[in-house]
């Protein structure tokens, strides 16, 4: 039989390990994830000992959302997403008849106060008329043209054109609505102009900069691009220890689109000697 010392013995190394249970072994990938990342080291002797690939995203020189500054039926919307379009083409059009109509009333009245203002300037040369009526009908004629140009200003909305050549990326509404001011309409990119925007560690900063050259496969044309350093950023993110670089293209692709990603690589072989 169990003597009572044994059985006092066993009953608190039981409740030890109750209280006290097992700890699991720390998930490895878990940490790796929120662990901060050490940047690449660089030999600027002999170029990269540790790794010199960073990744790229293509993105658009100019990426505009097209909206409205009118109150007003929207006509026509030709342009659907991913079509072309040339500098100058119209990509809406709005339904302006009660604009144009208030445009015409104002250049009637604009014209009869002219009217008025020459017969004053006549009267006054055979001294019918005093510098008063005169000035008055001057002020009434410029009132009335500051209305023209006002209504000329919006007449000129009722119609937007593309102010570069690019693609539609996303159309965001249809003829026949009726878009408010300031609604979102379309949203263009230029196809011509195309830039790489990369995170590179920070301490590459002594070895790269504007000019550096290097190379970037984009994982979408499965091709490799000759591209250059156009700009560098003007802070370094402290958390993540990189900086934001600007490339550019060499030769620019007409099947590179904005969007794309791949990886660069730099070389800095030869750098600093």
């Amino acid at each position: 039989m169990m003597s009572v010392r044994t059985f006092v013995h066993f009953i608190a190394a039981s409740v030890m390990m109750v209280a006290y249970p097992a700890q699991a072994e720390p998930d490895n990938a878990k940490i790796a994830a929120i662990a901060p990342q050490s940047a690449p080291a660089i030999d600027p002797m002999s170029g990269v000992s540790d790794g010199n690939a960073v990744r790229a995203v293509v993105r658009s020189v100019q990426n505009v959302t097209i909206g409205s500054e009118l109150n007003a039926r929207v006509t026509a919307m030709p342009f659907r997403d991913g079509d072309s379009f040339a500098k100058g083409d119209v990509l809406v059009t709005f339904d302006c008849a009660r604009t144009d109509a208030e445009l015409n009333a104002a250049k009637a009245i604009l014209n009869s106060h002219k009217l008025a203002h020459d017969h004053q300037v006549r009267l006054q040369s055979y001294d019918a008329a005093g510098y008063f009526a005169v000035d008055q009908a001057r002020f009434e004629m410029d009132k009335s043209a500051a209305e023209v140009a006002g209504l000329e200003a919006k007449s000129a909305t009722c119609s937007i054109r593309a102010p570069f050549p690019g693609r539609v990326v996303e159309k965001m509404a249809q003829a026949h609505e009726v878009a408010q001011a300031n609604q979102p309409l379309l949203k263009i990119v230029e196809g011509s102009a195309q830039e790489l925007v990369l995170m590179v560690p920070s301490n590459w900063l002594s070895v790269t900069g504007i000019g550096h050259q290097f190379s970037v496969r984009l994982d979408e044309t499965g091709q490799t691009y000759s591209a250059t350093v156009t700009q560098v950023g003007g802070a370094i993110d402290p958390i993540s220890q990189s900086v934001r670089m600007i490339g550019e293209l060499a030769t620019p692709s007409a099947i590179v689109a904005p969007g794309m990603s791949g990886t660069a690589t730099f070389s800095f072989a030869g750098v600093g000697r």
